[in-house]
């Protein structure tokens, strides 16, 4: 399996990162759907109607990324995708939930941690 034509929702609070984040996506072959933090006000089924992966920008909230990962891990919730987190190299704070890459990264690094959290390709933690 490739990456083409895999949907992977980015929220975060920047719209400028959203679209640097939508750019590196789309050159490595995944449909990225950028959304600003407010639409987590939306039932999470909704938002991530298709979608293979939820990448966590690194400049959302502190609180609406907490409040986001609660929503995802909770067993009610109705959609279950897999979560990537990017968080600030200058030093983030680490929400348990979903795997994490340290930001600024290149695309090459995030399509590998993409592929590995969607195809079993190995860790995508940072060392």
């Amino acid at each position: 399996m490739t990456a083409d034509r895999t949907k992977v929702t980015i929220i975060g609070r920047d719209p400028v990162v959203g679209e640097v984040l939508e750019a590196l996506l789309q050159a490595a072959g995944y449909r990225p759907r950028f959304l600003p933090e407010s639409a987590m006000d939306e039932l999470p089924g909704e938002l991530l109607e298709g979608s293979r992966l939820l990448l966590i920008a690194p400049v959302l909230s502190a609180e609406r990324r907490k409040a986001l990962l609660e929503m995802m891990q909770d067993p009610t919730t109705p959609v279950n995708v897999p979560i990537l987190q990017l968080l600030p190299a200058n030093g983030g704070q680490h929400l348990q939930g979903g795997r994490i890459v340290l930001w600024p990264c290149s695309g090459e690094e995030l399509k590998r941690a993409i592929d590995a959290l969607l195809f079993g390709q190995g860790r995508s933690d940072p060392t």
